[in-house]
């Protein structure tokens, strides 16, 4: 289900935020990174990388959720987030498993 187009944007938080809560009246979630400044350059510099590029977008598959863990995969390919998600990847349980995994 889905196939619309997906976009990435380099708008500032604060935008995202008001779009989100005051808009769309939907929830964001805030994670801490446990990651190196080496990593957090890596995750930076690939997110800056995809600029305004598009995806296409499915609602239960490669969502936004989906390419938030692959982001995170870049920044350290160690963690293999995505591949804990073969059917459906949907918000906000992948973040949580991922930080129970971790914990």
């Amino acid at each position: 289900m889905g196939g619309y187009k997906g976009f990435f944007s380099t708008i500032p938080y604060y935008m995202k935020v008001k779009e989100y809560r005051d808009i769309e009246n939907r929830d964001i979630w805030e994670y801490r990174l446990n990651f190196s400044s080496e990593q957090n350059h890596r995750l930076l510099m690939h997110a800056w990388e995809l600029g305004n590029a598009y995806f296409d977008y499915y609602f239960f598959r490669e969502n936004c959720a989906y390419h938030i863990l692959s982001l995170l995969e870049i920044a350290n390919p160690h963690l293999h987030l995505t591949d804990q998600f073969p059917i459906a990847t949907i918000p906000p349980i992948p973040f949580a498993c991922s930080i129970e995994a971790k914990a």
